[in-house]
């Protein structure tokens, strides 16, 4: 059986024929909502990841159970009180947590003691070690070739999949992926959902309508994100040679 075969057949053990990203992956999404987008690239490496849009879904909660004086807050009063006191997370930092999550679980390992860095001295490979969501983990670092490699068509996308976006300035992951009966060719991808943070409106999920699987991303609908800053789809095209679908090298998925 050839690998498009496999696919659909794997694809049609979730009902509806939707393929989705592990449980423990979708409860760290679920953490992070309500959760504004913040960077600070300005003294970042004196600051501890939770004030520079990398802190972990515990360290959030901490902080706004601090700031809101130990109260039960609605998800928009988070959103509010997050963002005005300039807590977030930004989209590399909001994808290292969501590998990560399934780092774990899999490998009972972090995902930035598997994920490689371009040849770096010894002491700031420790440091990488040490603290690498202060500033290690980025877009590029997580869609580069030393650690995945480029689907060309949309009929070979898995959930967990990156999406690479202004040239490795900002990141994107495949949430989910539709299929739907064609009569004469089998399954097709139909549809595919995708998380990310994003300046406006923070960690939320985007939709990616399939008119043609066997091209890329670019000959796709890409459906409107209200209120976002910066829509994904104007972000892809700025360097669009270069964007695409990126695969993790380490089966993680």
């Amino acid at each position: 059986m050839n690998n498009k075969k496999d696919l659909r057949k794997k694809s049609k053990v979730t009902s509806g024929n939707i393929k989705k990203l592990p449980v423990e992956v979708i409860n760290t999404y679920k953490r992070f909502l309500n959760t504004p987008y913040y960077i600070n690239k300005h003294s970042a490496k004196l600051k501890k990841p939770v004030y520079v849009g990398k802190g972990s879904p515990e360290e959030i909660d901490k902080l706004v159970y601090r700031l809101s004086g130990n109260k039960k807050l609605s998800g928009k009063e988070r959103f509010d009180i997050l963002k005005k006191n300039n807590i977030g997370i930004d989209c590399s930092g909001f994808i290292t947590y969501i590998l990560d999550s399934r780092a774990e679980k899999k490998f009972n390992l972090h995902i930035w003691t598997i994920i490689k860095k371009r040849s770096i001295n010894p002491m700031r490979m420790l440091a990488y070690k040490i603290k690498p969501t202060t500033s290690k983990m980025n877009a590029y670092t997580l869609t580069n070739n030393i650690n995945t490699i480029k689907i060309a068509a949309v009929k070979d996308v898995q959930p967990g999949d990156l999406i690479k976006i202004n040239g490795g300035r900002h990141i994107a992951i495949i949430s989910q992926v539709e299929y739907k009966q064609n009569k004469k060719l089998g399954l097709k991808v139909s549809k595919i959902r995708y998380w990310h943070s994003t300046e406006g409106i923070g960690v939320c999920e985007g939709e990616i309508k399939i008119k043609d699987e066997n091209k890329g991303l670019d000959e796709q609908e890409w459906i409107k994100i209200p209120n976002a800053k910066y829509q994904t789809y104007s972000l892809y095209r700025k360097k669009i040679n270069s964007n695409g679908i990126r695969r993790l090298k380490f089966k993680l998925f």
